[in-house]
């Protein structure tokens, strides 16, 4: 952020854990709020915890599934209502995790990307 600044750009931060609704929303709201208007939403938060297929357990699961499909699905909902008439891009980015070659190991947002 700071050289961006000093490169007479305007940058903000704001930490959320988008796998929650509301703060999802709380992250769309920050960024109108900062900059007037939102045109582009980048989805790029994400969980890549890869293990062993034989150690996955509920826990894993549900905090990956929530990070990387709600997260994403929340904030694009988000941002699709900032957008308004006038429109804007989501970006999703994904990983190519599973190309690691580590055995017996399943990354789970993989499946769901």
């Amino acid at each position: 952020m700071a050289e961006i600044i000093r490169a007479g750009g305007n940058a903000a931060s704001f930490e959320a854990d988008v796998s929650l609704d509301i703060n999802a929303k709380g992250l769309i709201d920050f960024a109108v709020s900062e900059f007037g208007r939102i045109d582009v939403l980048v989805n790029n938060a994400g969980l890549a915890a890869g293990r062993p297929l034989i150690e996955i357990d509920a826990d894993h699961v549900n905090t990956q599934t929530a990070l990387n499909i709600a997260g994403v699905l929340f904030a694009s909902k988000h941002a699709t209502i900032a957008f308004g008439d006038a429109g804007g891009s989501i970006i999703n980015i994904s990983s190519h995790d599973r190309h690691s070659g580590r055995e017996r190991t399943l990354v789970l947002h993989q499946i769901f990307t």
